[in-house]
């Protein structure tokens, strides 16, 4: 898992930083540079996991589907956080002039290999412990 983290940070101008955090708000695995103003990856993770959680509640104004990603902006930077399934997030962190839509594109693909790899990690702890799918999301 850090390994595409790592690739997400050193391939991509302007990346940051990035994590992974279960939907219950904890580290699971993390390249954010401790020198980052008011940045630690277990803070970084709680709020992630909030941040999907509350856009999943806004969007349910409109529909039933989760939120797939949740992109701020500021004058300074953007961070992105992208679900991964019903069990994680990943999220992005960049500077002011990252190309935010290649972040997402690499982004999402990084989320299926992630995805895959807590498949296969839930497969061979307990065979039937990965989580129902959401909804109109087919997970193979």
């Amino acid at each position: 898992m850090r390994y595409l983290l790592d690739q997400l940070v050193e391939g991509i101008p302007g990346v940051v930083g990035a994590l992974v955090a279960s939907v219950d708000g904890f580290a699971l695995a993390s390249n954010v540079p401790v020198d980052l103003p008011s940045t630690d990856a277990a803070g970084l993770a709680a709020m992630s996991a909030a941040a999907l959680g509350v856009s999943n509640r806004l969007v349910g104004a409109v529909g039933r589907e989760p939120a797939g990603e949740v992109s701020l902006r500021s004058p300074s930077g953007h961070v992105v956080v992208c679900r991964i399934a019903n069990v994680a997030a990943l999220t992005v962190l960049t500077d002011a002039t990252t190309d935010v839509e290649h972040v997402k594109v690499m982004s999402r693909m990084v989320t299926d290999g992630i995805e895959q790899l807590l498949r296969n990690a839930a497969s061979v702890a307990a065979p039937h412990a990965w989580p129902d799918p959401v909804p109109g999301i087919e997970l193979t």
